[in-house]
């Protein structure tokens, strides 16, 4: 399942990263403690996530099973702070296991792999069109 929101403007990555992980717990079951995963990877291990030209990818380990792969991609009108770096698109990831989890990352990297792609995705806020480009 894909989950696409467009925000006027949040606050910091932490925001970001909670809102993104909210429509992911309401749409996809995803458990509660997911944000909380996310933001002990970040302590833990840096901003690994941070793909380049303003894409994060925030994603951590699930603790319980979930029916499907769920990504939300939350889109930002105004760049937030993630470390220094200016973002403007976090793909927040849930896999259901490990198969899934790398199908995502794949797809997630090809897609950002083109600085075209990324322009086009920055440049329209209809979420049906962000929809239909994922």
């Amino acid at each position: 399942m894909i989950c696409i929101e467009v925000a006027e403007k949040i606050g910091d990555y932490k925001e970001a990263i909670r809102v993104s992980c909210n429509i992911l717990k309401e749409k996809c079951n995803v458990e509660e403690g997911y944000y909380d995963s996310i933001m002990e990877n970040i302590q833990n291990f840096g901003g690994y996530f941070y793909l380049g030209e303003g894409v994060c990818m925030p994603h951590a380990r699930l603790k319980q099973d979930i029916a499907e792969a769920s990504l939300c991609m939350l889109k930002v009108k105004e760049p937030v702070d993630f470390q220094g770096e200016k973002v403007y698109l976090f793909f927040t990831l849930a896999a259901k296991d490990e198969d899934s989890h790398m199908n995502l990352l794949k797809k997630i990297s090809e897609l950002c792999s083109s600085k075209e792609k990324i322009q086009q995705l920055m440049e329209t806020n209809d979420k049906q069109k962000l929809l239909s480009m994922m």
